[in-house]
């Protein structure tokens, strides 16, 4: 006696690298499957016809698309993207679409310090003294005695930001020297009357206490009973805060955002003649080469207690090739931070830090700087820009929680980007080797996904056994997993069905990259994103694995709760058995039956298949 056996179909996705025989599906093409459900993706939407080599997304207008079709890699952050070209030459996209290129520059070479000081007349030209002088030039004031005042006010006043120290020469008897006052703005300040000898001396104001931004008046007084004569010898000097002694100066020009390395440094020791002041301007004169653009920012830096203070700054209106700067002993514009590297190679964003791996190094941009390189932090405040030197040449990268992860022939390694701990300085943790295995291709990792040898790993788990080619794209985005080398791309969502489903793309994939939940690939017909279409494809294949039958066993009916526009009963060595709009139950004939086979179910874009069932008869004769 015969018996039949029901079996139900359970629509599964595809078991990648096990063969034909073990799998419950060996093709998922173009298929969705979520809530067990057979029916055809979502259809592909084109955002663009150009083609495209590399692409990204940047947040302008809640999205917008940067692409180019030249070979490279490329990056967004924020509302800008990144183009990186070649070693040293990068293109930056600004939100409004405009191009600027970004290229490393050589800094500009100091040739020259000296002691500076800004001087002024006290004559009828500049202003006027409150008693008139007689003669005018130089002042003079005769037969006075008692109690002298005078004060000079200026035409217009006078910014003298960062002075340290007024002084003048004034001709005077002794007698006088312990009285006099020293007025700025009609405040006293700090000074003293230093004598050379019985005829002269000089006034010190010391004027480092005061706001001297805007100077209308300075001012002095003493007293003297005797008659005399008082003298102002013309010449007001101002000297500002840099403190003498030993100085060490460097230089950086900046061209578009982009500022070079340090010059090569400069010392200077500074002095000034008299030892009551212990600090003086300096003036800084540079020769730039090839010359300078307008717009182009050259920065003056002071060594100040292991640091590089930056304490002048020019800002070109035009072509130069020389510039002289300033440095009047204000630190308040910050400090140097590495600069003056734009590496190439393939580049991840993780938190405010973009990362760029080159050969056997991870150039890591300053905090909130994505195009600020240097190779080494020179503050301890872990914003610097520094690099990490791996064991091995840096095959690929993905971010991961508190740092990047790169991949590279001795395994991965973990390189922080967030603080542990207090007084965690980040440019001093050595990467941690977190996993032997690895990916040996820039597109092959992603955040906790890697192929490597074939095989894909998702969040440590073996996904896929085998059969993937080393150099696909992988991506992680909405709860799904996407490989995509060529035309195909495989998904992979547990939280929807079991598996891997196989979509066909519309053209070989040249760059891919996700933004939010959406997929982007960049192909020679322009860019589409994945299954983002209101409408759904024009068909979905599915089939099982090779299946035997038992001895005296045959498939005798096929059933679905659902439409197919075609079934397919596939038998190796014969020729296969073609069902078209299949619903509800369909006979297979016995003069058909194969005990080797595989069931292929067509389904249209209008269609769905809920369930399947196959009869089996048994225990024939």
């Amino acid at each position: 006696m015969s018996r039949m056996n029901v079996e139900k179909l359970v629509f599964v996705g595809e078991q990648v690298g096990l063969n034909e025989y073990e799998q419950q599906c060996s093709l998922a093409e173009n298929c969705d499957l979520s809530g067990g459900v057979l029916r055809p993706r979502a259809d592909d939407v084109q955002v663009t016809t150009s083609a495209a080599q590399r692409a990204c997304m940047v947040d302008v207008s809640n999205g917008t698309l940067r692409y180019k079709n030249s070979a490279g890699y490329v990056f967004a952050y924020g509302d800008d993207a990144f183009f990186l070209n070649s070693d040293g030459n990068w293109t930056r996209v600004s939100p409004d679409g405009s191009e600027q290129a970004l290229q490393e520059i050589n800094p500009p070479t100091i040739t020259n310090v000296a002691e500076h000081y800004d001087e002024v007349s006290l004559n009828s030209s500049n202003g006027a003294w409150n008693v008139t002088p007689n003669p005018s030039s130089p002042p003079t004031w005769s037969n006075i005695s008692g109690n002298i005042s005078r004060t000079y006010t200026f035409a217009s006043s006078r910014n003298w930001k960062n002075a340290a120290y007024f002084w003048a020469h004034i001709e005077v008897p002794p007698g006088a020297d312990g009285t006099f006052m020293l007025f700025v703005n009609g405040i006293q300040t700090p000074g003293r009357f230093v004598r050379v000898n019985n005829t002269y001396g000089w006034l010190i104001w010391d004027v480092k206490s005061i706001d001297c931004s805007n100077v209308a008046s300075v001012g002095f007084s003493y007293t003297l009973t005797s008659t005399h004569t008082l003298v102002f010898v013309y010449i007001l000097y101002v000297e500002y805060g840099v403190p003498l002694g030993e100085q060490v100066y460097c230089v950086t020009i900046e061209r578009n955002g982009v500022e070079s390395v340090l010059s090569a440094a400069f010392n200077k020791t500074l002095r000034r003649p008299f030892r009551d002041m212990d600090s003086c301007g300096v003036l800084v004169q540079c020769s730039v080469s090839p010359q300078g653009r307008a717009g182009d920012v050259v920065r003056l830096y002071r060594a100040v207690e292991g640091q590089y203070v930056q304490v002048a700054e020019y800002v070109a209106p035009g072509t130069f090739t020389s510039v002289q700067l300033y440095d009047k002993g204000d630190g308040s514009e910050g400090y140097y931070r590495p600069s003056g590297k734009l590496p190439y190679g393939p580049a991840v964003v993780v938190g405010n830090r973009a990362v760029v791996a080159a050969g056997r190094t991870l150039w890591i941009s300053q905090a909130g700087n994505p195009i600020r390189f240097g190779s080494t932090a020179i503050n301890e405040d872990n914003l610097d820009a520094y690099t990490v030197v791996l064991p091995a040449t840096i095959d690929a990268m993905a971010p991961a929680e508190g740092g990047v992860i790169a991949h590279c022939r001795r395994g991965q390694y973990f390189v922080p980007l967030t603080p542990q701990y207090d007084n965690d300085l980040l440019h001093l943790r050595p990467p941690v080797l977190i996993d032997e295995r690895a990916a040996g291709d820039f597109r092959s990792a992603s955040f906790g996904a890697f192929i490597s040898d074939g095989r894909l790993f998702v969040d440590g788990q073996l996904v896929a056994s085998g059969g993937l080619s080393n150099s696909s794209w992988v991506l992680r985005a909405g709860g799904r997993v996407y490989v995509l080398s060529g035309t195909t791309c495989y998904v992979w969502a547990p939280q929807e069905w079991q598996g891997a489903v196989r979509w066909t793309l519309p053209a070989a994939a040249q760059w891919v990259f996700a933004y939010g939940d959406d997929v982007f690939v960049a192909t020679s017909l322009g860019i589409y994103k994945l299954a983002g279409g209101s409408s759904r494809m024009s068909s979905c294949r599915w089939r099982t694995g090779k299946r035997f039958s038992p001895a005296l066993s045959a498939l005798r009916f096929i059933h679905l709760v659902g439409d197919a526009f075609s079934v397919k009963l596939i038998r190796p060595g014969m020729s296969d058995v073609n069902m078209v709009n299949v619903t509800g139950r369909r006979n297979v004939p016995a003069s058909e039956q194969t005990h080797e086979w595989q069931l292929e179910l067509n389904v249209a874009w209008s269609d769905a298949v809920y369930e399947c069932f196959l009869t089996i008869e048994t225990g024939m004769q």
